[in-house]
């Protein structure tokens, strides 16, 4: 299933594999280019059929305007089935001649130079904004999961779920900004998708953003110290500096708010960025919340010291600068209001499929 969808001309098509070299080499993987030896339209396929299949499927449409494409049939039956479909339209102004009536609405990007320039850039911000994965999609995964949750490896075939993803993503932002409380939580009804979009959308948008750092999503099932000092050890392993578990495990033990402080700064400063922000993911937080309390030394006073416990158990800076998403509200002592996934209905699937 290819997510983005590149219109062009025949004339242009060179033009037309400039770009899709480009986009790959900048991660983005999961791409539809007709002429495209790979992955284009096999040899004996109904082209026409297989081109609205392809429609249907992406979520996104490049269109490489030019004189050639004004005056082409094919191209104006492309942009207006996409459209029809309400999917995202980037045109690509490539001669610099007016562009398709179809797209005269829509904010064109100056690609004379081949993406020189910031051309490419503001695409590929385009491109994210609409929640188009970069990462290449392994093709020995099963695109369907079943009653598994989808993984971080399955980001480039994860869709319908944007615009809870961007309300989580702006929720954090202002706690960042603002302050106040350091859990949010992300509730729902068993199997409405939380996973999912905490593992395939959530954590590869933020892994992409320089200004936090992920340690997560982990699982209950073990000792929630143990599997959160795993975690963190995977998030060292994977920024190419491996540290043993054991030993973070023996430090979250210590129980001290500077033994939690000097293990973000670690995370910072293994990750080269000295101003990020931590985040911890407990995936099926209520069963975990509540042995992290069960493990970490009780403070004398409950009530507002539990607060204070919550974030230092979750791996914190002097500063408050570690949010925690969680999947139970009632897990979280302090909350802004929470993200909340829902049940997709039968119209909704009609939409996504």
């Amino acid at each position: 299933m290819a997510s983005v969808f590149i219109s062009h001309s025949a004339a242009d098509k060179e033009a037309a594999l400039r770009l899709r070299a480009l986009l790959a080499k900048n991660e983005f993987q999961s791409l539809f280019l007709d002429s495209e030896p790979a992955d284009g339209i096999i040899a004996g396929s109904i082209w026409e059929r297989e081109l609205y299949m392809k429609l249907r499927a992406c979520r996104a449409l490049i269109a490489l305007s030019s004189e050639n494409y004004v005056a082409s049939r094919w191209c104006f039956a492309e942009v207006a089935q996409a459209r029809a479909l309400g999917k995202k339209v980037f045109p690509l102004n490539l001669d610099g001649s007016p562009l398709h009536p179809l797209l005269v609405d829509t904010q064109a990007i100056d690609w004379r130079n081949d993406g020189e320039g910031d051309a490419f850039g503001r695409l590929r911000r385009g491109l994210e904004q609409a929640g188009i994965a970069r990462g290449s999609w392994d093709r020995s995964r099963s695109p369907y999961p079943g009653l598994l949750s989808f993984e971080e490896q399955d980001a480039a075939i994860f869709f319908g779920r944007e615009q809870l993803v961007e309300d989580i993503l702006s929720k954090l932002a202002r706690l960042v900004k603002q302050g106040g409380p350091r859990w949010l939580t992300l509730c729902g009804p068993s199997g409405s998708g939380k996973s999912s979009v905490l593992r395939a959308g959530l954590i590869p948008r933020l892994r992409r953003d320089h200004a936090w750092i992920v340690v997560g999503a982990f699982r209950r099932g073990m000792r929630a110290l143990e599997s959160l000092s795993l975690a963190v050890a995977a998030e060292f392993k994977r920024v190419g500096k491996p540290r043993s578990a054991q030993q973070i495990l023996g430090q979250l033990q210590s129980g001290s708010a500077a033994a939690y402080a000097q293990l973000a700064s670690e995370l910072r400063l293994a990750t080269e960025r000295p101003a990020a922000t931590v985040l911890i993911v407990p995936d099926h937080s209520k069963s975990s919340y509540q042995r992290l309390l069960g493990e970490a030394p009780r403070p004398k006073n409950s009530g507002a010291q539990s607060r204070r416990l919550c974030s230092e158990a979750c791996v914190r800076s002097p500063r408050p600068r570690t949010e925690t998403i969680a999947s139970s509200p009632r897990s979280a002592p302090t909350c802004s209001a929470p993200s909340r996934t829902r049940p997709c209905f039968r119209a909704r699937v009609w939409s996504i499929l």
